[in-house]
Parts: C-alpha cells; structure tokens; sequence
C-alpha cells in the first residue's frame, strides 16, 4: 500500500463509462472513449484504507475493475471480486459493509465525501439485496452519480442501479463460524417467497444469477481478515464521538434538530454549533457545507449523533425504497428499398438518438442498425433499442425523432413489456397501458 492518496478522475465521463462497462459511451456525442488507450482508460487503484495494514483496495483498468483486500496476514492483496465482460463475480460485500467502509474513509480523507466517488465505485460490489438495504442504498448511490461531472441522465440513473439485484432473490446468512455469504432464492434452506411475484412489472426488472467466491467453505476467501477491516472501519466511525466538540450539548441538539428537519437553517445552525465547540477537521465541516448533498450532511449528523446507519437518510428519503429500475427492449424498423445502400437513414439516425435518449434519462441505442429481410419479400432497417423505466415517454422520444428525420411511411416502433409486444406506427396514439 502506499501513502499517497490516489486521486480519482472524478470530472472524466469516459473513466466512469470504462468502469460500468458502458459499450454505448462511444455514440454519445462530446464523449471521446477509446478503452484500449491509456490516455483514456489509465490504470489506477484507490484505497480503502482502514488502518493497522487493513484496506480495500479497487483497482481499475480498460473495461473492468477488481476488488481486493489487503491485511498483514497476506503477502499480496487477495482478491475478492471482480466485474469485467467475461466471467465477473462483482457480489463480494453486504451492503452495510460498504456503508461502514466508505462512512470510514470520508472521516479520514476530507476529499473522499460520502456520498460521492469512492461509492460509486465501490458500491457496485456490494448489493443492495433487500428493501431495507435499497431503501438506504439507492438514495445514497444516487446522490453519489449526481457528484460526478459530465455523466448523462442515463448514466446516473443505470450505473446507481448496478448493484440493486433485489429481484434476484439474493438473501446473506452466516455459516456455523459466523461468516456471512450470499445466497439465491431456494438456496437458503428455508422457504422463500418471490417479494415482486404480485407485481406485473416484475419481468422488466434487471435481473441475473449470484455470482461471488464468498462462499462457505472456500479457504481462499479471507473471511476473518474482511470481518477485521469491516470491525476497524466501525470503530473509526464510532472514534468520532469520542472528541469532545462531537459530544458538546449544543452540537448534539443541533445535530438532533438538523436529522429531524434537514433545512438549510439547521444544517448552517450544526455547522456553527461545531466550530463554537472547537472542531476544525475539514471531513466534518465539508459534509455540512452549504454546497454538499443533502444526504451527505445527514450521513454526517448520523456519525455525530450515533444513531443506527442510514436511519436519517432513510427518514429523508421516505420507509419504501425506489422501485427496481425497469429494462424493455425495443426496436425501430424503417422500411428500406432490397437494394438501398446499408448505411441509410437508420445508420445517420442512430448516434442522434442515442444522445437524446441518454440525455433524457430514457435509454439508449443498442446493436446495429441491421437490414432484415420480411416474409413478403420487403426490407426494412432494425435499430435495436433499450429503454428504461417509462417506456411510453422513451417511446414518443423515438418516434418524434423518427418523424422529424423523415422516416419513411410504415415506419414502426415496438416495445416488450409485461410479457407483451406493444407496436406502433409514428402517428397512432399508445395503448393506454399504466406506467
């Protein structure tokens, strides 16, 4: 490990769509990505220091990162997960160990804000499993992308939803040892109920398998060396209560009054009660900025008050957590001439609507264009689509931009959602389905 902090390229799209795997960055006009270069996709790897040779460590390259740990009772980091587009095994951390990890980490480094960088980047190796975890989870993790200069609404909203595999049924449970390890649905041992069977949308949300080395069993996973850093990482967010400007009257009713209505008066009354009580340390005083997120502050007043993690984010954020975001494929087919060159309207149209749908927060452009042959002897252009959340605005988005390049008449758009195919043509109004 070293001493010098490594900085993260907080204001660089192209680092952060390198990171999340984001294979449509390229189309995204103003977005210059080229993950094979290093001037653009530099190695870097950022510690998550806990102290008495403890970190996590996340290390980044072109088109994947890798989680390891490091401890004294090992040469070399040991690695514990890993997210690339091969074989990626990213579920390695419970939720509430990237909270303590990350909470630690702010307290010792006044530039590692929490929420902010450091959890969007270790946050996707640590899932949000449960409505309880999602309901702190996501808010944070949100608030976390809206730190990062330059990311479209797309990004923001799909990369804060990574690690949100609740309706993949993942439950952790502790072995006879007392080491928590994930699992999937049944695999609990216990019965199981499906906590979005009743909703129509369940099949629209992102869903996938399990997919981590911590397992029972598995020697190779350092098991007591995490509980370690995870223990440390705590009792540096604990040490904070022990300085005596933490634990002043007036700092512990402004902190009181800040978590139970978080205004911009009371966050300006906590920060001044702390400086009258003496506290210059710029990780506590910057998160209580007037220009930090509000979550931010609350993560702050949870810290100087003691209370229970998340406690104050989720009372901000509301009891239920956000829904799981909802993924629909789509496409756009432009009828072509047999003989019409392949690069034609769809191929023109495609980098333009990639921008608009990412901009609006709708979705993107996926494959293609390709040209596709029909039973009565007709062609037409396939643009592949993937859209998320409200379909029928990313819909309208396409056909208003199918119209306005001149698409050509039986232009069509469709949509799988709820097990249906939903197709229109530019003009006809939507089926009045519900969101």
């Amino acid at each position: 490990m070293t001493d010098q902090r490594p900085r993260l390229p907080i204001s660089r799209p192209d680092f952060w769509a390198a990171c999340f795997l984001d294979e449509y960055a390229d189309d995204v006009a103003g977005v210059d990505v080229d993950v094979s270069d290093e001037e653009y996709a530099p190695d870097l790897v950022v510690e998550y220091g806990a102290g008495g040779g403890y970190a996590l460590l996340v290390s980044c390259a072109s088109y994947g990162v890798t989680l390891s740990l490091c401890h004294p009772g090992a040469a070399k980091p040991v690695e514990l997960g890993w997210d690339d587009l091969a074989h990626w095994h990213p579920h390695a951390l419970r939720w509430s160990e990237v909270d303590l990890v990350c909470r630690a980490t702010a307290l010792a480094d006044p530039d590692a804000g929490y929420p902010g960088p450091h959890l969007a980047l270790l946050g996707r190796f640590g899932p949000a499993c449960t409505e309880a975890d999602a309901a702190v989870a996501v808010p944070l993790l949100r608030e976390a992308f809206a730190t990062l200069p330059g990311l479209d609404r797309y990004q923001r909203h799909t990369y804060a939803s990574r690690g949100d595999i609740r309706a993949s049924g993942v439950r952790w449970k502790k072995d006879p040892t007392g080491w928590w390890y994930p699992v999937q649905g049944g695999d609990t041992g216990e019965e199981w109920h499906d906590p979005y069977r009743d909703d129509p949308d369940a099949e629209d949300y992102l869903d996938g398998g399990l997919y981590s080395t911590r397992e029972p069993g598995n020697s190779d996973f350092p098991f007591a060396a995490l509980a370690a850093t995870v223990d440390r990482a705590r009792a540096r967010c604990a040490a904070l209560r022990e300085q005596p400007w933490t634990v002043a009257a007036p700092v512990q009713a402004a902190a009181d009054a800040f978590g139970g209505h978080p205004s911009a008066a009371h966050r300006a009354g906590l920060f001044e009660a702390l400086q009258a009580a003496g506290c210059v340390d710029r990780a506590v005083l910057g998160a209580l900025a007037p220009d930090a997120g509000e979550l931010r502050a609350l993560v702050m007043a949870e810290l100087l008050l003691g209370v229970e993690p998340g406690s104050l984010v989720r009372a901000r954020s509301g009891p239920e957590a956000p829904r799981p975001l909802r993924h629909y494929y789509a496409n756009a087919y432009l009828p072509v001439a047999h003989d019409a060159p392949r690069k034609g309207l769809a191929s023109q149209l495609k980098p333009p609507l990639n921008t608009a749908l990412r901009a609006a927060g709708l979705g993107t452009t996926d494959s293609g264009p390709v040209r596709l042959g029909r039973h009565d002897g007709s062609s037409v252009d396939d643009l592949s689509l993937r859209l998320i959340d409200d379909w029928r605005a990313g819909l309208e988005l396409v056909r208003e931009a199918l119209r306005t390049a001149g698409a050509p008449e039986g232009s069509t758009v469709e949509v799988r959602r709820r097990g249906e195919t939903v197709t229109v043509n530019l003009e006809q109004p939507l089926p009045r389905h519900p969101r």
